[in-house]
């Protein structure tokens, strides 16, 4: 019989399994529903759902009954042949992709749009598909155009081309040279992608789609605005240029609406899905609209293991239950819950995403330490950098499940915090502190400045004390009095970013005291590309030379990327 222990299961991956995860120190060996089971015992609620892949749950007998039926016939004979489900599956995919909803994502009707789909093994095959069928649309309709352009901080594979189309330069850098025919542009900036798709650069070329996430889901969980689709989708209809939708993450129920594109009341030419598709089992598609999807011929594109037997029993029975049990209702009850729950979690500065895809912002670089302390208390949780916490349980989470893991998340969250504080010594004298103010287009000879410099002062009692010259930036306490109205605001905040050499730039005391918040102000000489000055201790009355610089692009001048420490 064979180990099933955690400590035989992790000496034969170390020996013989490639180290391309991080993996955390725990073995599941079963599930069901929204829980799982170590090989202890002990059951954890299960936050992460397969990295959003188990949509109906661990075990779910439907898939089951499917699966086992399909066993018992037969597994692989080849797209060559024709089998049972695959045709019933892209039915109720053509079905499924031609729903209207509202913004919450409840259907209200059918556009009547009909989808032909090409079946994968996974997100980034999918992914692949698309771009195919997207050059083969330039080549057709556009005179050979073959540029594709994406968001930054999007994510749609770890294939050469699907690493070129993410627009995140970290996945970049190992692999280089990537595969030309790419750019991305920030994500909810009209301007941008008009300049691109206007003046593609060299490295691009001609357009002829734009690929998008509804949710970037690997960059953070940054939605895009409905506004700003609709936008897109009339853009690329003017231009003649294809809108290519990544659903691989939020997809099939996950943002309430059966595909995150629907919520925003638009129609793409192109979607390319995983995932949830199948309940956990290895799935992908790529579907396109007739039109589209006419243009590929046998030879055009081929998957050995794509939509064979087994998987499209599984994917057929995900599908039709997610239907027929009503899921999306229940995802837009329970994501509403899920999101009141973590609103109201300490440290918790932002909630974005829709449906039970949801992103928490904390204020303090614990989330990498909170998934480990999860695992002691039952929760499977997920972050991504040092600040977000990433959920997509599977979709039939209970309320009840929601409140214990809430209740779980915050005992968690209190043991990580108060552990984060007691690696820096003294934090409890520097929290009683005074709070240093420093302003970019201050001369140090002003007299305000002078008397600061010989000692901190009371920014909480001591409002006045700030001098009335002060424009630019201010540094103001988590619990803030009234700050001066003598200090020039702007409607948009600038932001800290934490990256690997700007989290070096910036005092850990300064998060721990203070939301930092950045007045940017139209009269600013240097609002283009300003310094960002912060001290390197809240309690040190001498000014430090500590900075981070955020360019004019609302990016961070190191890494490229924007801030991952937002202002409140």
């Amino acid at each position: 019989m064979a180990d099933t222990s955690y400590e035989s299961a992790k000496a034969l991956d170390d020996a013989y399994v490639m180290r391309t995860y991080g993996r955390l120190p725990v073995e599941f060996v079963s599930g069901e529903g929204a829980t799982l089971a170590d090989s202890t015992g002990k059951t954890y609620i299960d936050c992460l759902g397969g990295i959003g892949a188990v949509s109906l749950g661990h075990r779910n007998p439907v898939v089951a009954a499917a699966l086992h039926e399909q066993v018992d016939k037969v597994w692989q004979v080849g797209n060559y042949y024709y089998v049972e489900n695959r045709g019933e599956l892209a039915r109720d995919l053509s079905e499924l992709l031609s729903s209207a909803c509202d913004e919450e994502g409840h259907v209200i009707g059918s556009t009547g749009s009909a989808w032909k789909t090409f079946f994968a093994n996974s997100g980034a095959e999918a992914n692949e598909g698309a771009i195919k069928v997207a050059r083969r649309w330039g080549e057709k309709k556009l005179g050979g155009a073959t540029g594709i352009l994406t968001a930054q901080k999007s994510f749609h594979g770890r294939t050469l081309a699907t690493l070129a189309a993410t627009g995140q330069d970290v996945f970049h850098k190992a692999f280089l040279p990537m595969p030309a025919g790419f750019d991305a542009v920030p994500l909810n900036d009209a301007d941008a992608l008009v300049a691109a798709l206007d003046n593609p650069p060299a490295s691009c070329g001609p357009v002829c789609a734009v690929m998008l996430e509804c949710v970037q889901g690997e960059g953070g969980v940054w939605p895009a605005d409905y506004d700003y689709l609709r936008f897109v989708s009339a853009e690329c209809k003017k231009r003649g240029v294809l809108l290519v939708i990544d659903e691989v993450q939020t997809g099939f129920f996950r943002c309430g609406a059966p595909f995150s594109y629907q919520l925003a009341g638009i129609e793409p030419d192109v979607v390319s899905m995983a995932k949830g598709i199948a309940d956990g089992f290895p799935m992908g598609a790529v579907s396109a609209t007739a039109e589209v999807a006419d243009l590929m011929g046998p030879g055009d594109h081929g998957s050995t293991f794509g939509g064979n037997a087994l998987a499209a029993a599984a994917g057929r029975a995900t599908v039709e239950a997610l239907v027929s049990q009503k899921v999306g209702e229940h995802v837009i009850a329970c994501g509403a819950h899920l999101r009141q729950r973590l609103e109201a979690l300490p440290h918790v500065t932002e909630v974005r995403g829709h449906g039970l895809m949801l992103g928490a912002q904390l204020d303090v670089p614990v989330a990498t330490e909170l998934v480990n302390e999860g695992l002691e208390v039952g929760l499977a949780l997920n972050h991504i950098g040092d600040f977000i916490l990433r959920f997509l349980p599977p979709l039939v989470i209970t309320e009840g499940q929601v409140d214990e893991g809430g209740r779980q998340a915050r005992r968690a969250l209190g043991v990580r915090v108060t552990g984060f504080l007691r690696q820096h010594r003294h934090h409890r004298r520097h929290r009683r502190r005074k709070a240093c103010y420093v302003a970019d287009d201050v001369k140090m000879t002003s007299p305000a400045i002078k008397s600061r410099r010989r000692g901190s002062f009371d920014a909480k009692r001591n409002n006045s004390a700030l001098p009335a010259t002060c424009t630019g930036v201010t540094y103001t306490l988590k619990t803030p009095a009234p700050v001066s109205n003598s200090f020039s605001r702007s409607s948009s905040s600038r932001n800290a970013c934490l990256c690997s050499r700007g989290r070096r730039r910036f005092s850990l005391h300064v998060l721990l005291v203070l939301r930092v918040t950045f007045l940017a102000t139209s009269s600013s000489s240097r609002a283009s590309d300003s310094w960002r000055y912060v001290t390197k201790s809240v309690s040190s009355p001498i000014w430090a030379s500590a900075f981070c610089l955020v360019t004019s692009s609302g990016t961070c001048h190191w890494c490229g990327k924007r801030p991952l420490y937002s202002s409140p």
